[in-house]
Protein backbone atom coordinates (compact mmCIF):
# COMPACT_ATOMS: atom_id res chain seq x y z
CA UNK A 1 0.00 0.00 0.00
CA UNK A 2 1.42 3.34 -1.03
CA UNK A 3 1.76 6.26 1.29
CA UNK A 4 -0.81 8.98 0.97
CA UNK A 5 0.17 11.50 -1.69
CA UNK A 6 1.99 9.00 -3.88
CA UNK A 7 0.97 6.76 -6.75
CA UNK A 8 2.15 3.19 -6.64
CA UNK A 9 3.68 2.57 -10.05
CA UNK A 10 7.02 1.61 -11.48
CA UNK A 11 6.53 3.26 -14.89
CA UNK A 12 7.89 6.76 -14.85
CA UNK A 13 7.52 8.46 -18.22
CA UNK A 14 9.06 11.78 -17.38
CA UNK A 15 10.17 13.51 -14.20
CA UNK A 16 9.37 17.15 -13.80
CA UNK A 17 12.60 19.18 -13.80
CA UNK A 18 11.61 20.97 -10.61
CA UNK A 19 11.12 17.68 -8.70
CA UNK A 20 13.33 17.24 -5.65
CA UNK A 21 13.94 13.83 -4.04
CA UNK A 22 15.88 13.32 -0.86
CA UNK A 23 17.53 9.91 -0.94
CA UNK A 24 18.12 9.91 2.75
CA UNK A 25 14.47 10.45 3.51
CA UNK A 26 13.62 7.83 0.91
CA UNK A 27 15.84 5.25 2.56
CA UNK A 28 14.43 6.04 5.98
CA UNK A 29 10.89 5.29 4.90
CA UNK A 30 9.38 1.85 5.31
CA UNK A 31 9.88 -0.47 2.38
CA UNK A 32 6.25 -0.36 1.36
CA UNK A 33 6.50 3.41 1.08
CA UNK A 34 9.65 3.47 -1.04
CA UNK A 35 7.81 4.28 -4.22
CA UNK A 36 9.01 6.95 -6.56
CA UNK A 37 6.24 9.42 -7.34
CA UNK A 38 5.04 9.78 -10.92
CA UNK A 39 5.05 13.40 -12.06
CA UNK A 40 3.43 13.80 -15.44
CA UNK A 41 4.51 16.50 -17.84
CA UNK A 42 2.49 19.57 -16.93
CA UNK A 43 0.15 20.98 -19.55
CA UNK A 44 0.80 24.71 -19.87
CA UNK A 45 -2.18 26.90 -19.17
CA UNK A 46 -3.40 29.37 -21.73
CA UNK A 47 -1.43 32.54 -21.24
CA UNK A 48 -4.07 34.91 -22.45
CA UNK A 49 -7.52 35.16 -23.95
CA UNK A 50 -5.95 35.14 -27.41
CA UNK A 51 -4.73 31.58 -26.90
CA UNK A 52 -8.08 30.41 -25.59
CA UNK A 53 -9.94 31.99 -28.50
CA UNK A 54 -7.57 31.33 -31.39
CA UNK A 55 -6.08 28.03 -30.19
CA UNK A 56 -2.45 26.98 -30.16
CA UNK A 57 0.00 29.27 -31.92
CA UNK A 58 1.58 28.17 -35.21
CA UNK A 59 4.83 26.22 -35.32
CA UNK A 60 7.02 29.22 -36.08
CA UNK A 61 6.12 31.05 -32.88
CA UNK A 62 8.64 30.83 -30.08
CA UNK A 63 5.96 30.03 -27.47
CA UNK A 64 4.51 27.06 -29.36
CA UNK A 65 4.19 23.92 -27.29
CA UNK A 66 4.55 20.28 -28.23
CA UNK A 67 7.17 18.63 -30.36
CA UNK A 68 9.72 20.79 -32.09
CA UNK A 69 8.73 21.66 -35.67
CA UNK A 70 10.80 20.56 -38.60
CA UNK A 71 12.98 22.84 -40.67
CA UNK A 72 10.26 23.44 -43.27
CA UNK A 73 7.94 24.77 -40.59
CA UNK A 74 10.65 27.06 -39.29
CA UNK A 75 11.44 28.61 -42.67
CA UNK A 76 10.99 32.32 -42.34
CA UNK A 77 10.62 32.22 -38.55
CA UNK A 78 11.59 35.32 -36.56
CA UNK A 79 15.32 35.55 -36.17
CA UNK A 80 15.91 33.05 -39.00
CA UNK A 81 16.69 34.09 -42.54
CA UNK A 82 16.43 31.40 -45.15
CA UNK A 83 17.51 33.79 -47.92
CA UNK A 84 15.94 31.45 -50.46
CA UNK A 85 14.40 34.29 -52.45
CA UNK A 86 10.80 34.12 -51.27
CA UNK A 87 9.04 37.49 -51.62
CA UNK A 88 5.48 38.23 -50.52
CA UNK A 89 3.81 41.27 -52.09
CA UNK A 90 0.88 42.69 -50.09
CA UNK A 91 -1.62 44.75 -52.04
CA UNK A 92 -5.22 45.97 -51.64
CA UNK A 93 -8.25 46.21 -53.96
CA UNK A 94 -8.59 49.96 -53.43
CA UNK A 95 -8.97 51.00 -57.03
CA UNK A 96 -6.77 49.15 -59.49
CA UNK A 97 -3.40 50.90 -59.19
CA UNK A 98 -2.14 49.06 -56.10
CA UNK A 99 -2.92 45.64 -57.57
CA UNK A 100 -1.44 46.60 -60.94
CA UNK A 101 1.80 47.75 -59.32
CA UNK A 102 1.90 44.56 -57.24
CA UNK A 103 1.44 42.31 -60.29
CA UNK A 104 4.14 44.18 -62.18
CA UNK A 105 6.52 43.84 -59.23
CA UNK A 106 5.85 40.08 -59.03
CA UNK A 107 6.71 39.77 -62.74
CA UNK A 108 9.99 41.64 -62.23
CA UNK A 109 10.92 39.51 -59.22
CA UNK A 110 10.22 36.28 -61.07
CA UNK A 111 12.28 37.50 -64.00
CA UNK A 112 15.12 38.06 -61.52
CA UNK A 113 14.91 34.42 -60.40
CA UNK A 114 13.05 34.99 -57.13
CA UNK A 115 9.93 33.19 -55.97
CA UNK A 116 7.28 35.88 -55.59
CA UNK A 117 3.55 35.86 -54.97
CA UNK A 118 0.93 38.51 -54.23
CA UNK A 119 -1.99 38.49 -51.81
CA UNK A 120 -4.55 40.95 -50.50
CA UNK A 121 -2.97 42.46 -47.40
CA UNK A 122 -6.17 44.17 -46.25
CA UNK A 123 -8.10 40.89 -46.34
CA UNK A 124 -5.37 39.25 -44.30
CA UNK A 125 -5.68 41.97 -41.67
CA UNK A 126 -9.42 41.42 -41.52
CA UNK A 127 -12.41 41.24 -43.90
CA UNK A 128 -14.30 43.93 -41.99
CA UNK A 129 -11.37 46.29 -42.40
CA UNK A 130 -11.35 45.58 -46.13
CA UNK A 131 -15.03 46.39 -46.52
CA UNK A 132 -14.74 49.54 -44.44
CA UNK A 133 -11.71 50.87 -46.32
CA UNK A 134 -12.73 49.97 -49.88
CA UNK A 135 -16.38 51.00 -49.67
CA UNK A 136 -15.68 53.95 -47.40
CA UNK A 137 -13.08 55.33 -49.81
CA UNK A 138 -15.41 54.83 -52.78
CA UNK A 139 -18.18 56.59 -50.84
CA UNK A 140 -15.90 59.56 -50.19
CA UNK A 141 -14.87 59.95 -53.82
CA UNK A 142 -18.43 59.72 -55.14
CA UNK A 143 -20.42 61.68 -52.55
CA UNK A 144 -18.03 63.73 -50.38
CA UNK A 145 -14.74 64.12 -52.20
CA UNK A 146 -13.87 67.11 -49.99
CA UNK A 147 -13.74 64.78 -46.97
CA UNK A 148 -10.97 62.78 -48.61
CA UNK A 149 -8.93 65.95 -48.98
CA UNK A 150 -9.39 66.71 -45.27
CA UNK A 151 -8.44 63.16 -44.27
CA UNK A 152 -5.42 63.23 -46.56
CA UNK A 153 -4.21 66.44 -44.91
CA UNK A 154 -4.81 65.21 -41.36
CA UNK A 155 -2.84 62.00 -41.87
CA UNK A 156 0.24 63.89 -43.01
CA UNK A 157 1.22 63.95 -39.34
CA UNK A 158 3.55 61.01 -38.65
CA UNK A 159 2.24 60.74 -35.10
CA UNK A 160 -1.35 60.41 -36.29
CA UNK A 161 -0.50 57.73 -38.80
CA UNK A 162 1.65 55.86 -36.30
CA UNK A 163 -1.41 55.66 -34.05
CA UNK A 164 -3.44 54.44 -37.05
CA UNK A 165 -0.81 51.83 -37.84
CA UNK A 166 -0.73 50.71 -34.22
CA UNK A 167 -4.52 50.29 -34.17
CA UNK A 168 -4.49 48.28 -37.41
CA UNK A 169 -1.64 46.09 -36.15
CA UNK A 170 -3.50 45.57 -32.90
CA UNK A 171 -6.59 44.51 -34.86
CA UNK A 172 -5.00 42.15 -37.41
CA UNK A 173 -1.27 42.06 -36.77
CA UNK A 174 -1.24 38.44 -35.63
CA UNK A 175 -3.09 37.29 -38.75
CA UNK A 176 -0.62 39.23 -40.88
CA UNK A 177 2.36 37.64 -39.13
CA UNK A 178 0.84 34.18 -39.52
CA UNK A 179 0.34 34.77 -43.25
CA UNK A 180 3.89 36.01 -43.78
CA UNK A 181 5.52 33.12 -41.98
CA UNK A 182 3.15 30.49 -43.33
CA UNK A 183 4.31 31.44 -46.83
CA UNK A 184 7.95 31.29 -45.76
CA UNK A 185 8.74 34.80 -47.03
CA UNK A 186 12.08 36.39 -46.22
CA UNK A 187 11.09 39.70 -47.86
CA UNK A 188 7.78 41.53 -47.72
CA UNK A 189 6.73 44.44 -49.95
CA UNK A 190 3.54 46.45 -49.42
CA UNK A 191 1.88 48.51 -52.14
CA UNK A 192 -0.86 49.98 -49.92
CA UNK A 193 -0.30 52.56 -47.15
CA UNK A 194 -2.45 50.99 -44.41
CA UNK A 195 -0.69 47.65 -44.82
CA UNK A 196 2.66 49.47 -44.79
CA UNK A 197 1.68 51.22 -41.56
CA UNK A 198 0.80 47.89 -39.94
CA UNK A 199 4.13 46.39 -41.02
CA UNK A 200 6.00 49.41 -39.65
CA UNK A 201 4.19 49.10 -36.32
CA UNK A 202 5.02 45.40 -36.08
CA UNK A 203 8.65 46.10 -36.93
CA UNK A 204 8.83 48.95 -34.44
CA UNK A 205 7.64 46.64 -31.65
CA UNK A 206 9.99 43.82 -32.65
CA UNK A 207 7.23 41.47 -33.84
CA UNK A 208 8.41 41.22 -37.44
CA UNK A 209 12.00 40.28 -38.24
CA UNK A 210 12.02 39.81 -42.00
CA UNK A 211 13.09 42.42 -44.53
CA UNK A 212 10.21 44.81 -45.32
CA UNK A 213 9.70 47.56 -47.88
CA UNK A 214 6.93 49.74 -49.25
CA UNK A 215 6.35 50.51 -52.93
CA UNK A 216 5.11 54.03 -53.69
CA UNK A 217 3.55 54.76 -57.10
CA UNK A 218 2.26 58.26 -56.27
CA UNK A 219 4.38 61.33 -56.96
CA UNK A 220 3.54 62.85 -53.58
CA UNK A 221 5.56 61.16 -50.82
CA UNK A 222 2.87 61.16 -48.18
CA UNK A 223 4.11 60.24 -44.67
CA UNK A 224 1.62 57.37 -44.74
CA UNK A 225 3.74 55.81 -47.48
CA UNK A 226 7.28 56.41 -46.18
CA UNK A 227 8.13 54.63 -42.93
CA UNK A 228 11.57 54.91 -41.41
CA UNK A 229 11.00 51.70 -39.46
CA UNK A 230 10.96 49.67 -42.68
CA UNK A 231 14.17 48.59 -44.38
CA UNK A 232 13.51 50.76 -47.42
CA UNK A 233 10.81 52.75 -49.23
CA UNK A 234 10.79 52.38 -53.02
CA UNK A 235 9.37 55.36 -54.90
CA UNK A 236 9.09 56.61 -58.47
CA UNK A 237 10.38 59.99 -57.26
CA UNK A 238 13.34 60.70 -54.97
CA UNK A 239 12.70 61.61 -51.37
CA UNK A 240 14.44 61.98 -47.99
CA UNK A 241 13.43 58.49 -46.81
CA UNK A 242 12.87 56.82 -50.19
CA UNK A 243 14.91 55.11 -52.89
CA UNK A 244 13.92 56.07 -56.43
CA UNK A 245 13.25 53.16 -58.81
CA UNK A 246 11.78 52.72 -62.26
CA UNK A 247 7.96 52.51 -62.22
CA UNK A 248 6.84 48.87 -62.21
CA UNK A 249 4.55 48.17 -65.16
CA UNK A 250 3.41 44.95 -66.76
CA UNK A 251 4.93 44.47 -70.18
CA UNK A 252 2.00 42.57 -71.72
CA UNK A 253 2.50 40.19 -74.60
CA UNK A 254 4.96 42.47 -76.38
CA UNK A 255 2.73 43.20 -79.39
CA UNK A 256 1.80 46.87 -79.87
CA UNK A 257 -1.57 47.59 -81.49
CA UNK A 258 -1.62 49.32 -84.84
CA UNK A 259 -2.53 52.97 -84.38
CA UNK A 260 -4.25 53.35 -87.73
CA UNK A 261 -6.13 50.05 -87.41
CA UNK A 262 -7.57 50.97 -84.02
CA UNK A 263 -8.56 54.42 -85.28
CA UNK A 264 -10.26 52.85 -88.26
CA UNK A 265 -12.17 50.42 -86.01
CA UNK A 266 -13.36 53.30 -83.80
CA UNK A 267 -14.34 55.45 -86.77
CA UNK A 268 -11.79 58.20 -86.05
CA UNK A 269 -10.34 60.23 -88.92
CA UNK A 270 -6.53 60.08 -89.32
CA UNK A 271 -6.07 63.84 -88.80
CA UNK A 272 -8.18 63.97 -85.62
CA UNK A 273 -6.45 64.38 -82.27
CA UNK A 274 -7.54 61.64 -79.86
CA UNK A 275 -7.84 62.42 -76.14
CA UNK A 276 -8.16 59.57 -73.63
CA UNK A 277 -10.02 60.61 -70.46
CA UNK A 278 -9.59 58.10 -67.65
CA UNK A 279 -11.15 58.03 -64.19
CA UNK A 280 -9.41 54.88 -63.03
CA UNK A 281 -11.08 51.59 -62.21
CA UNK A 282 -13.88 53.35 -60.29
CA UNK A 283 -14.56 56.11 -62.81
CA UNK A 284 -14.15 59.03 -60.42
CA UNK A 285 -13.28 62.63 -61.12
CA UNK A 286 -14.65 65.28 -63.48
CA UNK A 287 -15.05 62.90 -66.42
CA UNK A 288 -18.29 64.46 -67.60
CA UNK A 289 -16.86 68.00 -67.74
CA UNK A 290 -13.68 66.86 -69.47
CA UNK A 291 -15.58 64.79 -72.04
CA UNK A 292 -17.98 67.64 -72.82
CA UNK A 293 -15.08 70.06 -73.26
CA UNK A 294 -13.13 67.81 -75.63
CA UNK A 295 -16.26 66.87 -77.62
CA UNK A 296 -16.98 70.57 -78.22
CA UNK A 297 -13.57 71.17 -79.82
CA UNK A 298 -13.32 70.77 -83.60
CA UNK A 299 -10.74 68.25 -84.73
CA UNK A 300 -10.72 66.35 -81.40
CA UNK A 301 -12.21 63.01 -80.41
CA UNK A 302 -12.59 61.84 -76.80
CA UNK A 303 -12.29 58.24 -75.57
CA UNK A 304 -13.81 58.21 -72.08
CA UNK A 305 -13.02 55.29 -69.77
CA UNK A 306 -15.59 55.18 -66.97
CA UNK A 307 -14.31 52.01 -65.28
CA UNK A 308 -16.85 50.21 -63.12
CA UNK A 309 -19.03 53.32 -62.72
CA UNK A 310 -21.99 51.94 -64.67
CA UNK A 311 -24.39 54.86 -64.02
CA UNK A 312 -21.82 57.29 -65.42
CA UNK A 313 -21.22 55.01 -68.40
CA UNK A 314 -24.91 54.99 -69.29
CA UNK A 315 -25.21 58.75 -68.80
CA UNK A 316 -22.22 59.66 -70.97
CA UNK A 317 -23.21 57.15 -73.65
CA UNK A 318 -26.52 58.99 -74.07
CA UNK A 319 -25.13 62.52 -73.82
CA UNK A 320 -22.12 62.03 -76.11
CA UNK A 321 -23.67 59.69 -78.66
CA UNK A 322 -21.83 60.16 -81.95
CA UNK A 323 -19.39 62.71 -80.51
CA UNK A 324 -17.17 60.50 -78.32
CA UNK A 325 -16.31 56.88 -77.58
CA UNK A 326 -17.43 55.81 -74.11
CA UNK A 327 -15.90 52.64 -72.64
CA UNK A 328 -16.50 50.83 -69.38
CA UNK A 329 -13.87 48.96 -67.41
CA UNK A 330 -10.69 48.32 -69.42
CA UNK A 331 -8.02 45.93 -68.20
CA UNK A 332 -5.17 48.37 -68.72
CA UNK A 333 -4.93 51.18 -71.25
CA UNK A 334 -2.02 49.68 -73.17
CA UNK A 335 -4.28 48.76 -76.07
CA UNK A 336 -5.58 52.32 -76.48
CA UNK A 337 -2.58 54.49 -75.59
CA UNK A 338 -0.91 54.20 -79.03
CA UNK A 339 -4.08 55.70 -80.51
CA UNK A 340 -4.09 58.72 -78.21
CA UNK A 341 -2.36 62.05 -78.62
CA UNK A 342 -2.82 63.06 -74.96
CA UNK A 343 -4.15 61.49 -71.76
CA UNK A 344 -6.32 63.36 -69.25
CA UNK A 345 -6.26 62.16 -65.65
CA UNK A 346 -7.58 63.37 -62.28
CA UNK A 347 -5.52 61.58 -59.63
CA UNK A 348 -2.15 60.45 -61.02
CA UNK A 349 -0.73 57.05 -60.28
CA UNK A 350 -0.42 54.00 -62.50
CA UNK A 351 -2.50 55.45 -65.37
CA UNK A 352 -0.02 58.30 -65.72
CA UNK A 353 2.90 55.86 -65.54
CA UNK A 354 1.40 53.81 -68.37
CA UNK A 355 1.07 56.99 -70.44
CA UNK A 356 4.71 57.89 -69.79
CA UNK A 357 5.83 54.42 -70.87
CA UNK A 358 3.84 54.80 -74.11
CA UNK A 359 5.40 58.26 -74.80
CA UNK A 360 2.11 60.08 -74.36
CA UNK A 361 1.75 63.50 -72.65
CA UNK A 362 -0.48 63.82 -69.58
CA UNK A 363 -2.83 66.64 -68.56
CA UNK A 364 -4.19 66.77 -65.01
CA UNK A 365 -7.71 68.20 -65.22
CA UNK A 366 -9.52 69.39 -62.07
CA UNK A 367 -7.47 67.05 -59.83
CA UNK A 368 -9.14 65.28 -56.93
CA UNK A 369 -8.63 66.82 -53.48
CA UNK A 370 -5.84 65.23 -51.51
CA UNK A 371 -3.45 63.04 -53.44
CA UNK A 372 -4.75 64.22 -56.84
CA UNK A 373 -3.89 67.89 -56.31
CA UNK A 374 -0.56 67.16 -54.65
CA UNK A 375 0.39 64.71 -57.40
CA UNK A 376 -0.52 67.34 -60.01
CA UNK A 377 1.70 69.94 -58.37
CA UNK A 378 4.63 67.53 -58.07
CA UNK A 379 4.28 66.33 -61.64
CA UNK A 380 4.01 69.83 -63.06
CA UNK A 381 7.05 70.98 -61.06
CA UNK A 382 9.05 68.05 -62.46
CA UNK A 383 7.93 68.82 -66.02
CA UNK A 384 5.94 65.58 -66.29
CA UNK A 385 2.52 67.03 -66.99
CA UNK A 386 0.42 70.15 -67.46
CA UNK A 387 -2.53 71.12 -65.25
CA UNK A 388 -5.91 72.58 -66.20
CA UNK A 389 -8.15 73.44 -63.25
CA UNK A 390 -11.27 74.44 -65.26
CA UNK A 391 -12.94 73.57 -68.55
CA UNK A 392 -11.89 76.92 -70.02
CA UNK A 393 -8.26 76.24 -69.10
CA UNK A 394 -8.46 72.76 -70.66
CA UNK A 395 -9.92 74.18 -73.87
CA UNK A 396 -7.20 76.81 -74.05
CA UNK A 397 -4.46 74.26 -73.39
CA UNK A 398 -5.55 71.73 -76.00
CA UNK A 399 -6.01 74.37 -78.70
CA UNK A 400 -2.67 76.06 -77.98
CA UNK A 401 0.01 75.42 -80.65
CA UNK A 402 2.69 76.07 -78.03
CA UNK A 403 1.53 73.12 -75.95
CA UNK A 404 1.85 70.65 -78.82
CA UNK A 405 5.13 72.11 -80.02
CA UNK A 406 6.99 72.55 -76.69
CA UNK A 407 5.22 71.39 -73.52
CA UNK A 408 3.98 68.00 -74.71
CA UNK A 409 7.35 66.80 -76.13
CA UNK A 410 9.18 67.95 -72.98
CA UNK A 411 6.78 66.08 -70.69
CA UNK A 412 7.15 62.92 -72.80
CA UNK A 413 10.94 63.09 -72.49
CA UNK A 414 10.71 63.63 -68.72
CA UNK A 415 8.32 60.68 -68.39
CA UNK A 416 10.59 58.32 -70.32
CA UNK A 417 13.52 59.31 -68.10
CA UNK A 418 11.76 57.68 -65.14
CA UNK A 419 12.35 54.25 -66.65
CA UNK A 420 16.13 54.62 -66.83
CA UNK A 421 16.57 53.82 -63.14
CA UNK A 422 17.01 50.51 -61.35
CA UNK A 423 13.93 48.34 -61.52
CA UNK A 424 11.81 47.88 -58.41
CA UNK A 425 12.37 44.12 -58.63
CA UNK A 426 16.15 44.60 -58.56
CA UNK A 427 15.88 46.91 -55.56
CA UNK A 428 13.73 44.40 -53.66
CA UNK A 429 16.21 41.60 -54.43
CA UNK A 430 18.98 43.69 -52.85
CA UNK A 431 17.10 44.44 -49.62
CA UNK A 432 18.92 43.35 -46.48
CA UNK A 433 17.47 43.14 -43.01
CA UNK A 434 18.86 46.01 -40.98
CA UNK A 435 18.93 46.59 -37.25
CA UNK A 436 15.74 48.15 -35.87
CA UNK A 437 15.77 51.84 -35.08
CA UNK A 438 16.37 52.56 -31.42
CA UNK A 439 13.97 54.95 -29.80
CA UNK A 440 13.44 56.21 -26.29
CA UNK A 441 10.72 54.30 -24.52
CA UNK A 442 8.80 56.09 -21.83
CA UNK A 443 7.17 54.57 -18.77
CA UNK A 444 5.02 51.49 -19.17
CA UNK A 445 1.82 53.47 -18.76
CA UNK A 446 2.64 55.38 -21.96
CA UNK A 447 2.09 52.28 -24.11
CA UNK A 448 -1.15 51.55 -22.28
CA UNK A 449 -2.46 55.03 -22.97
CA UNK A 450 -1.46 54.77 -26.63
CA UNK A 451 -3.16 51.40 -26.96
CA UNK A 452 -6.36 52.70 -25.36
CA UNK A 453 -6.34 55.82 -27.54
CA UNK A 454 -5.90 53.72 -30.68
CA UNK A 455 -8.80 51.44 -29.79
CA UNK A 456 -11.07 54.35 -28.86
CA UNK A 457 -10.19 56.15 -32.10
CA UNK A 458 -10.92 53.10 -34.21
CA UNK A 459 -14.27 52.60 -32.49
CA UNK A 460 -15.11 56.28 -33.03
CA UNK A 461 -14.41 55.96 -36.76
CA UNK A 462 -16.66 52.90 -37.03
CA UNK A 463 -19.47 54.63 -35.12
CA UNK A 464 -19.16 57.71 -37.33
CA UNK A 465 -19.31 55.53 -40.43
CA UNK A 466 -22.44 53.81 -39.12
CA UNK A 467 -24.10 57.15 -38.37
CA UNK A 468 -23.19 58.43 -41.84
CA UNK A 469 -24.51 55.30 -43.50
CA UNK A 470 -27.86 55.64 -41.76
CA UNK A 471 -28.58 58.79 -43.79
CA UNK A 472 -27.42 57.48 -47.18
CA UNK A 473 -29.02 54.95 -49.49
CA UNK A 474 -25.96 54.23 -51.62
CA UNK A 475 -25.24 50.49 -51.81
CA UNK A 476 -21.61 51.15 -50.91
CA UNK A 477 -22.65 51.96 -47.34
CA UNK A 478 -25.21 49.20 -46.91
CA UNK A 479 -22.64 47.12 -45.05
CA UNK A 480 -22.52 49.77 -42.32
CA UNK A 481 -26.12 49.14 -41.42
CA UNK A 482 -25.67 45.40 -40.85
Amino acid sequence: MAARGYVESTAVSRVHPRARWDDRQHESRPSHCRVRPVLKTPVPRARSWRRRVHGAPPAWRADAVGDAPDEDALRGAPGRSSRDGRVLVLSAPVGEGHDAAGRALVDELRSAGLRAEMTDGLSVLGPRLTRAVVRGYRLQLRHAVWSWGVLYALTRSRFVFRVVGFAIALYGGRRLLDEIHARGADRVVSTYPLVSAALASLRRRGKLTVACASLITDFDLHPAWCHRDLDTNLSVVPGPHATSVAPPLQSGDGSAPDRHAVRRDLGIAPATRVVIISGGAWGVGSLRAAAATVASLPGFHAIVVTGRNEPLHRQLSEELRGRATVLGYVDGLAGFLPVADVVIQHAGGVTCLEAFAASRPVVMFDPLPGHGRRNARRMQAAGLSATAATSAALRSLLTSPGYWATVAPASVAAGLALFSRTTAGGAVAAIELRAPRTSHRGPAWHSGVARTAAVVGLCAVLLLARALGAHLSDPDVAFLLV
